[in-house]
Parts: structure tokens; sequence; C-alpha cells
């Protein structure tokens, strides 16, 4: 009874499920639906920085959302960087997936915060361009669902920001 409650509390209805940005770029995840937000564009006619980030939610009956967003800005090239990243209070694993340089984080379960972030995974593209996957609750295995995208795909999408 507590999932189905959690699912219709944590839900977006239909008529905000917006679309993708980029089509054919988000994977479709069996038993999850999915809500995409707006897209959020940086300023100017040719903004440097952009991203979408799409919702998805477990429909199978454990608490779990996957929010996935697609994300370009200079400022990754520091921020994502080894040494930017060592020197976290809780710094990251580092990994490879599909030969492009991923990092997960982990934070301990507060039994009190229900919408919190467990695990974080964030694949570096290019030095511009992330590929995010943040999970509320359990269940998915971050690095099984990145593998799912076509990071050339992504990459390639993320050349152009979003129609307004």
């Amino acid at each position: 009874m507590i999932p189905f409650l959690l699912m219709l509390v944590c839900s977006t209805p239909a008529q905000e499920r917006g679309q993708p940005a980029w089509p054919d770029v988000f994977v479709s995840l069996a038993n999850y639906d999915v809500a995409y937000a707006k897209p959020v564009i940086g300023k100017g006619e040719k903004p440097a920085s952009y991203q979408q980030k799409a919702i998805y939610t477990w429909t199978g009956g454990r608490f779990e959302i996957l929010e996935i967003t697609l994300a370009r800005d200079p400022a990754f090239k520091d921020s994502y960087s080894a040494a930017a990243l060592r020197k976290e209070k809780n710094p990251p694993k580092e990994l490879e997936i599909n030969k492009k340089k991923a990092w997960l984080w982990e934070f301990p379960p507060d039994p009190c915060k229900l919408n919190q972030v467990i695990r974080r995974l964030v694949v570096v593209l290019d030095t511009d361009k992330v590929l995010i996957i943040e999970q509320i609750g359990g269940g998915a295995e971050l690095e099984d669902v990145a593998r799912k995208f076509d990071f050339a795909r992504v990459e390639k999408a993320l050349t152009n920001p979003p129609k307004k």
C-alpha cells in the first residue's frame, strides 16, 4: 500500500510530462514511467550551457526514482576533473563505462529523508558534456542504466541547445 501511495504522490500528471528536447536520445527503461522536465537553457543567442532532465519512476512496487540529466556546460571541465573530485569530502569512485570516464558517488541514506539521492553517476562524454543519473530509493544499477545510452548520439544531440 505504501509504495502505491508514494507513486501517487511522486508521479507527474500526464499534462506535465513534457517532451524530450532531443528525440531518440533518452532511453526507454522497462517498468519505469517517464516524465520530461522543461529544458533549462542559458542566456544569449548561442547559450553555452543547457540541460534537460527526465524523471523515471519505478512502477513495479518499490520506491525508486531515477533522474537522468543530459547537460552541456563549459564549467564541467573543471568541476568534473579528477583533481577537483579528489578534494571532495565524499569523493566519488572512478569508473569506465563504454570507454568513457564516469564518477560514482554513494551517499549514506537518512531514514528521515525519503526523497534523498543515494547514488549519483556522472558520465563525462566530453569536456563540456555529461550524462548524470541520480537515484532516489533503491533498485537499478546506475552503471547498467548508463550503458543503455548511445553516448555518441547523446554527444551529437548536446552539440546544439534544445529549442526554446
